[in-house]
This record gives structure tokens, C-alpha cells and sequence, in this order.
């Protein structure tokens, strides 16, 4: 699932283009939203736009409003388009005997007149339902401050990279945690040696990103990325932390420019010893190459 998701609107009024519109890009900044008003801008849309949801107005030109269905239906079939599809109608007859021909596009219809706020819900409830009920992300549980979809991508791009460099395939993580809840717990505190560091502001999250590691977890990482077999982190070792989260900031900022989200460039910094921050999120990770911890601080910069 894509960060930015991207919502067609195709009418002939545009006041109503534009007032949706607006609604939906100030109910989230996740929403990139695009108005049509007529069938071909929508076509030259569907060959270069990605589209999680399409609004059409059953007052478009009724060829131009059968074409449109007609495609949507052709790219459901060869299942290239996973989008909800809602149409607003004044007289369901109108258009009834065309949704007839195409059962499968799966419309919603909304009667007219509109009501705005449940139609934004309606959008919100198809656009990012899915990723709610998706069990394979991480979910941070908490009163802080956190967009988990945007710290799922780092924490995705951190697994991502890590495998990469050390083949280490076997990466599980446990459920998140405070680290105040951890120390707690525990009746310490994290085993942490070695951590790198990305501060981050965004208007999704701003904050700092940890990638933090036990001795001998890194001290593994070491050797399996390097080749090299050493007993203590030291000043020519240590840079490897800086280096694996500037591949992962760099593998994440190039996902965001690519849905259209600038990140500001930041230089990763690396720091020896624990996390000194009682409002941290922890994910603790285990592998083959030893135990070691995703930390989120949301408003530590």
C-alpha cells in the first residue's frame, strides 16, 4: 500500500470538484486529490495515476459517464484497478440499467443532495480500511504522537536493509513497548551499545528514529556485512551503525519523492551507550545475529 494514496473526482460541476476537493486534502495530508471534468482527462489520468478511490457525478454526459464505467470495468477485469468506486446520483433510474451492465466495478451509490462529511468518511473508510485491518504491520499502541503508516516505512526500509547487508533472513520482532514499560518490566535498562540516530521533521512525524544494537549483535552485523571478525566497537567499527541508517534514510526518502513527499536531507549520528529518553517506543527485533531494538522518540529533534 502506497503512503500517499491518490483520489479521482470526475463531475461537470467544478464548484463540487473543488469543494470536495478541499475537504479531503484538509481532512489528511495522505490524500492527494485530482478533480476531471471531462472522459478524456480521466483516461489520460488512469495511464498515469495510481488510483485508491474514484468519485464520479452521474450528471456527466451520459456517453462520457459509460465510457468511464465501461473502462473501470475493463481494468477490474484484468485486475488493474483495486479502487472503491462511489457515484453520486439525484435519479438512480438514470443510471441504473448502465451499473446493471457492469456488476463487478462493485459502485457505491450516494444519493443526492450530498452530505460532505459523510461522503469524506465514506472516502477515508475505503482509502485506509485496509491498511487498519492490515496484521502484517507493526502497530504502535499509544497516546504519542506517531503516524505509524510513515514509521512503518522506516521500520519496513530497516529490515529491509539489514537483511540485505548481513543475509540475515530470519528478522521477528515483538510486540512495541515504552521503554519506561521495558525498564519496569525488566528491572533494567535496555542492553543497548551502539545506536544511530535520524532526527526527523515532517508534517507525519517529527522526531527521532533509533536503530540501536546490543555489543554483540553489532559486533555480528559487524562481521557479517564487513567480513571482518573484531571484539570491541571502536572508532573504525563504529561508523557501520551511521552507515546502515543512511541507507535506510535514503531508501525511505526516495519512496516519499517518489508518491510526491519531500524529507529534508539529514546526516544520521551515532552514539555509544543507552537511550537516554523515558518516551520512547521500542520494537525489540531477534535473529540469527542477535537481539536488537527500533526505537521511535516522537519530539526529541
Amino acid at each position: 500500500m502506497d503512503f500517499i494514496r491518490n483520489i479521482i473526482l470526475v463531475g461537470p460541476d467544478k464548484n463540487e470538484i473543488d469543494l470536495i476537493k478541499a475537504q479531503l486534502e484538509q481532512s489528511s495530508h495522505k490524500l492527494k486529490v485530482h478533480g476531471f471534468f471531462s472522459r478524456k482527462q480521466v483516461f489520460e489520468a488512469f495511464s498515469q495515476i495510481e488510483m485508491n478511490c474514484i468519485y464520479l457525478n452521474s450528471n456527466l454526459d451520459i456517453t462520457d459517464l459509460s465510457y468511464i464505467i465501461k473502462y473501470l470495468s475493463l481494468l477490474k477485469n484484468e485486475k488493474k484497478l483495486n479502487a472503491a468506486i462511489f457515484l453520486s446520483d439525484d435519479q438512480f433510474n438514470h443510471v441504473q440499467n448502465l451499473l446493471n451492465q457492469f456488476p463487478e466495478n462493485d459502485i457505491v451509490v450516494i444519493n443526492k443532495p450530498l452530505d460532505m462529511n459523510d461522503l469524506i468518511r465514506k472516502i477515508h473508510f475505503k482509502t485506509f480500511g485496509k491498511f487498519i485491518e492490515n496484521n502484517s504491520q507493526i502497530s504502535i499502541k499509544s497516546d504519542l504522537n506517531v503516524d505509524l503508516e510513515f514509521i512503518n516505512v522506516f521500520i519496513t526500509q530497516t529490515k529491509e536493509v539489514l537483511k540485505e547487508m548481513s543475509q540475515a533472513t530470519d528478522l521477528k520482532h515483538s510486540a512495541p513497548i515504552l521503554m519506561s514499560k521495558y525498564k519496569e518490566k525488566n528491572k533494567e535498562d535496555l542492553p543497548i551499545a551502539i545506536s544511530s540516530r535520524i532526527r526527523i521533521s515532517s508534517e507525519f512525524f517529527r522526531g527521532s528514529y533509533y536503530i540501536a544494537f546490543t555489543k554483540e549483535t553489532f559486533l555480528n552485523f559487524y562481521e557479517a556485512m564487513v567480513g571482518e571478525k573484531t571484539n570491541e566497537i571502536n572508532q573504525q567499527n563504529k561508523d557501520l551503525a551511521g552507515e546502515i541508517a543512511n541507507i535506510v534514510y535514503g531508501k525511505c526518502k526516495k519512496k516519499f519523492s517518489s508518491e510526491g513527499l519531500n524529507l529534508e536531507m539529514v546526516i544520521p549520528s551515532v552514539h555509544l551507550g543507552k537511550i537516554d529518553n523515558s518516551v520512547v517506543v521500542i520494537i525489540p527485533f531477534s535473529s540469527s545475529l542477535g537481539e536488537f531494538y527500533i526505537a521511535v522518540a516522537p519530539g526529541q529533534i
